[in-house]
């Protein structure tokens, strides 16, 4: 049983004064003279009442009778179209699609009133197998640039590793899966659903369940609830539309009428994401309402230096990095863009070209009319100064929000990659020192997750323990920060890590995700150390709250060597229709199997595991 388990692997004493001031020490930062209160401070105040979390949404068409124009103009933007169930009729024609070097191919086809997906292996007799074979539950997308569909598994959203590109018109592989095609088990969680859907609330135990209440990215994502503002209007009766348009209506948010920072806040709930970001302790995104600061609910970092690339979500990110933004002081998102409706594609060049030249003269340009002609034959500003850029999703290029002086050519991709400290996009100073530690230590181990240099990878962690371990001193009742600290020492300390994960399990005040983390660190933990009957109560709650062929594999382990045989070729089944081009999951399957007498099942499972041995090269 040696294989499975390494299959399965992936100073406290200090005075907490002077732990904080030895870290501000060495970032060159002055010490405080005495350890700050850890709470964080109030809310700020809005003028607007329906930032209650007690106003109710009341859905788009409520606002349709009174803002008909409005509304009908809207339905034209993407945002109404962001998230939808599948039309049959609209979809792109049934069709196949062959993995380049490989022998995985993918269905699209209809049946039964279904859009449906699936993933077929070309055996060595030429026959395809099928591996796996789902309906398709909403597609994610207006269609402009692409189209990306979900499926929905056991109750959890999970992507297709298939979309349709609309510039190639053509079916290819979802963004990222071209790196490592992980079939139907890439989740969806809430974070991701958050922004392409109006109001999506998730499960209180786990954020990779979750109820949608409105699909598109309606009026109240960006207004607020509507609860309060219908009843005025309804109680007002029609002399209610003709208020003075000066007046500010409480009931519902105008994000024209807010100051710069709560209307950026609006946009930044789906276009602002920088290398990493961190819950505030105790507040959530989805508790955010438009007339709030955004800030108050997440701080968001970037690198100290960061490359002059292209993030499709991070828009806000770089029109804060704007000299347009920082010489300005009413610049915003919608000084470009008009959510109500969408302007033609005809129209564009010459509405931003006005719109820049709204502050610019054309004879500022570093270029004569003659150059600017050959860049732009429609004299465009944004073509050098917001330029296409290749982005982070592969086949669409996107327009770079920062506005500058951009390079003729990107920065050399393959240079080595190094370490550069995140620094908070927004200002901080007035959380608690604590608060400050915890975030900013949450957010390197977040970045470190997301680094393809292990060596980069390793000094982000390494920082994060750093910083997370000073922060305990101020916060040792923060559930997120033990699991997260947990995480940091998994590799190299097993006991050390059940020790705080158990703790983390114990506060109240400990996200879903901190929940899941935690759990998943006891089990791998339990399982490093070859401890199976701690590791089960562990695993069997982790599969109820996310969808991972890994979970049930330790699973199905742990139980066949506890001698529940029963239950741990379930639990083996159920990670191979998770994952079920693994070979060493049907491997599993085979060696359960034939101990309990299916030997037809073993069959199976052992021929599937040969092809796909064979398909990889590894037989």
């Amino acid at each position: 049983m040696g294989w499975k388990w390494r299959g399965l692997g992936l100073a406290l004493g200090v005075l907490a004064t002077l732990a904080v001031s030895y870290w501000l020490r060495s970032r060159g930062q002055s010490a405080p003279v005495s350890v700050e209160p850890t709470a964080l401070p109030p809310l700020a105040a809005s003028p607007y009442r329906n930032v209650d979390l007690q106003t109710a949404y009341v859905g788009s068409e409520a606002c349709r009778s009174c803002h008909a124009a409005q509304f009908e103009s809207y339905l034209q933007t993407m945002h109404s179209r962001s998230l939808n169930d599948i039309d049959l009729a609209a979809e792109p024609a049934d069709a196949s699609l062959q993995v380049p070097g490989t022998r995985i191919s993918y269905q699209v086809y209809r049946q039964d009133g279904q859009l449906r997906h699936a993933q077929l292996l070309r055996g060595s007799d030429g026959a395809p197998v099928v591996l796996a074979d789902y309906p398709v539950r909403y597609v994610v997308g207006s269609g402009n640039l692409s189209r990306t569909y979900l499926c929905e598994l056991d109750g959890f959203l999970v992507e297709s590793p298939i979309t349709w590109y609309s510039a190639t018109k053509k079916w290819a592989l979802s963004p990222g899966y071209e790196k490592q095609d992980s079939g139907f088990a890439r989740p969806v969680y809430f974070e991701c659903i958050y922004c392409h859907a109006g109001e999506v609330r998730p499960a209180a135990e786990t954020d990779g369940l979750m109820t949608i209440h409105d699909q598109a990215i309606s009026c109240e994502r960006c207004h607020g609830p509507g609860e309060l503002h219908v009843q005025k209007r309804t109680d007002a009766g029609p002399s209610a539309d003709g208020a003075n348009a000066n007046e500010i209506d409480d009931t519902i948010v105008n994000p024209a009428k807010l100051d710069r920072e709560r209307s950026i806040a609006v946009c930044s709930q789906c276009h602002l994401n920088g290398e990493a970001s961190a819950e505030l302790s105790g507040r959530f995104i989805h508790h955010f309402r438009p007339g709030q600061l955004w800030s108050e609910y997440r701080t968001d970092y970037t690198q100290a230096a960061p490359a002059d690339s292209m993030t499709v979500v991070g828009h806000v990110e770089q029109m804060r990095a704007s000299r347009c933004f920082t010489a300005s002081e009413t610049m915003t998102c919608t000084t470009c863009h008009d959510p109500h409706s969408r302007t033609p594609v005809a129209e564009r060049p010459a509405k931003y070209r006005e719109i820049c030249l709204s502050c610019h003269q054309p004879t500022a340009c570093g270029l004569n009319e003659t150059e600017r002609l050959v860049k732009s034959p429609q004299d465009l500003c944004a073509t050098c100064h917001m330029p296409k850029t290749p982005s982070d999703i592969p086949h669409v290029a996107a327009t770079h929000h920062r506005v500058g002086i951009h390079p003729e050519h990107p920065p050399d991709a393959d240079r080595p990659a190094e370490f550069a400290e995140l620094e908070p996009l927004s200002d901080v100073s007035a959380w608690p020192k604590s608060e400050q530690l915890r975030n900013l230590g949450l957010a390197y181990l977040q970045a470190s997750l997301k680094q393809e240099t292990p060596r980069i990878a390793q000094e982000m962690r390494q920082e994060a323990l750093r910083t997370l371990r000073v922060a305990r001193q101020l916060l040792p009742d923060d559930g997120d920060l033990l699991a997260g600290l947990a995480y940091c020492l998994s590799v190299e300390d097993s006991r050390q890590t059940i020790e705080l994960a158990e703790q983390a399990l114990l506060k109240s005040q400990l996200t879903p995700r901190g929940r899941i983390r935690a759990l998943f660190l006891l089990s791998d933990a339990h399982c490093r150390l070859q401890q199976p009957g701690e590791a089960v109560p562990h695993l069997e709650q982790l599969v109820k709250l996310r969808r991972q062929g890994g979970d049930w594999f330790r699973l199905a382990v742990c139980r066949e060597l506890l001698g529940e045989h029963t239950g741990a070729l379930a639990a083996a089944q159920r990670a191979v229709s998770i994952m079920p081009t693994d070979p060493k999951f049907h491997d599993l399957v085979v060696e359960i199997a034939e101990k309990q007498g299916a030997t037809q099942v073993a069959a199976e499972h052992r021929r599937l595991a040969q092809q796909l041995r064979i398909f990889q090269g590894t037989d």
